[in-house]
């Protein structure tokens, strides 16, 4: 009997996951550790009428995550603003990148592992590290692409457009999805959803937990 997966992921960042896995007939079940909230009207650039000339003074803007695209475009949207006239669009994966190609932008760099160590060497093989960069990012996500950039003595500024919120009820919906047949495999694309699921399960769950085959999208 095939063994079940239980999928972490957000719902609006499912679908491809759900489809690999209904293409390959493995049994899952949906139980999202997280969901998005916008911040980015808490940025005290975001709220100056200078928005629009403060992204074009950047050569290249990168995004940490697809969330990171869907709410910055939510964010010049609400501004009514364009795109930014950028040198260089960068994402931290494929799925990032396609994320920006839905919102029509062209010519995107993206390495073929998804990750911010590789996103710089992928710049930097192509003689893109250059000027001031904004980091498209999430509440308390990782800094690795602006440290790793600042010491090819690129400049870079941070813009958190969305932050994470714990399912409610995370403990009883993971309890249903543990309860159904054969759900013996957990997979997790990102540090945050551990860190979520295990804050916020406890008793049995939490034990059950630990006894789950892991599948993580990254080492991270």
């Amino acid at each position: 009997m095939t063994i079940g997966v239980i999928v972490t992921r957000p719902l609006e960042h499912q679908h491809a996951l759900v489809a690999t896995l209904e293409k390959n007939n493995i049994p899952y079940t949906s139980c999202p550790a997280f969901g998005f909230e916008p911040v980015y009207e808490q940025s005290s650039f975001y709220l100056s009428a200078n928005i629009a000339n403060w992204l074009e003074s950047f050569d290249g803007i990168a995004f940490m995550s697809a969330a990171a695209v869907n709410y910055f475009f939510m964010a010049l949207e609400q501004a009514n603003i364009s795109k930014p006239n950028i040198n260089c669009w960068a994402a931290v994966g494929r799925a990032t990148a396609q994320m920006l190609q839905n919102h029509d932008v062209k010519n995107i760099s993206y390495p073929s592992s998804p990750s911010a160590n590789e996103l710089v060497e992928y710049l930097k093989n192509n003689n893109k590290v250059f000027g001031r960069w904004l980091v498209i990012k999430g509440v308390n996500g990782l800094t690795v692409f602006s440290d790793e950039i600042k010491k090819l003595g690129v400049t870079t500024e941070s813009w958190d457009v969305y932050n994470r919120e714990p399912i409610k009820n995370l403990n009883e919906q993971l309890k249903l999805c543990l309860n159904k047949q054969n759900m013996q495999t957990i997979m997790v694309t990102s540090g945050e959803a551990v860190k979520l699921l295990f804050e916020n399960v406890y008793n049995d769950n939490k034990n059950n937990l630990i006894k789950l085959l892991w599948i993580v999208g990254s080492i991270r």
